[in-house]
């Protein structure tokens, strides 16, 4: 769930903020759900989100 519309990596570099927004706001909703603690929602969000990101890099240079 990304309601960010900004990008997660653009113009050859990450953007840290944008990955950060769009992982707090997943953990947010994961939460919610599961019943985690901040800290494993976090977790989780960040690693996906960061994934996600170093997907799109490789999807750009390819």
């Amino acid at each position: 769930m990304r309601t960010t519309r900004r990008p997660l990596f653009a113009a050859g570099q990450f953007d840290c903020g944008a990955i950060m927004s769009a992982a707090a706001s997943a953990a947010r909703a994961h939460q919610e759900r599961y019943g985690c603690t901040w800290a494993e929602a976090m977790s989780v969000c960040l690693t996906a989100r960061w994934r996600a990101a170093k997907m799109a890099r490789y999807l750009a240079a390819h």
